[in-house]
């Protein structure tokens, strides 16, 4: 799993987020549009949880963003972020494995996908204006984390290796695709990063341990 997150301050200034898991627990540190960093390394959240996964980050807004981690009972916890920590890590339930992935669209929704224990299934859970909604939604089956871009606030593209170990996409253009696509694009094992540099492109990655760590980079064309 994933053990950073990266986030910019914004889209049109300078400036980035770092958060890192250790010992169990969540750090961040910022880098000021200067260039510089902060003095030291802070704890993420207004406590601390035991946490067994990578982190994940979504915001849209300079001082407001939200991270997920999976907890050591492999429940989905999460906190935010306004200017200060708002609270305590929150408890979404489900019983997952990985790490999970979050996308804030737009200020006010947020998209978060993760990985089921028992089988290895993608299910998605999203926050509209502060209030979750009830019920987890069953995606596709993988063999990896999910990873989740997106272009614009209306599109969605969740990627993750299938059990065929090919490149598996969901599509989300206000409203989802029927069905999932295999692309067919051979993947190697390990959990993916993805990035959406502009409409019609898709970029991949994917750490390999068995080849040195080198890094997979897999380019996917795709109608925007």
């Amino acid at each position: 799993s994933n053990t950073c997150a990266i986030r910019r301050l914004s889209p049109n200034a300078g400036g980035i987020e770092l958060f890192a898991t250790g010992v169990g627990y969540v750090w961040w540190r910022r880098m000021n549009p200067s260039g510089e960093w902060s003095p030291v390394w802070n704890g993420a959240s207004d406590s601390t949880i035991s946490v067994a996964s990578g982190v994940a980050v979504t915001g849209v807004l300079h001082d407001h963003f939200f991270l997920f981690a999976r907890d050591a009972d492999n429940e989905l916890r999460y906190t935010e972020y306004n200017g200060k920590w708002t609270g305590d890590w929150q408890n979404l339930g489900g019983e997952l494995m990985g790490t999970p992935a979050a996308l804030m669209s737009q200020e006010g929704r947020i998209d978060v996908y993760v990985r089921a224990l028992s089988n290895g299934q993608i299910y998605q859970r999203w926050m509209h204006n502060g209030s979750w909604i009830d019920s987890w939604f069953p995606k596709a089956l993988a063999s990896s984390d999910p990873t989740v871009v997106s272009f614009n606030n209306s599109h969605l593209d969740v990627l993750a290796r299938t059990p065929q170990n090919t490149l598996g996409h969901e599509v989300f253009q206000v409203m989802w695709a029927a069905e999932p696509v295999d692309t067919e694009v051979p993947m190697p094992a390990g959990n993916p990063a993805a990035v959406a540099p502009q409409p019609g492109t898709a970029h991949i990655f994917v750490t390999q341990p068995e080849r040195n760590g080198s890094i997979w980079h897999g380019f996917w064309p795709r109608k925007p």
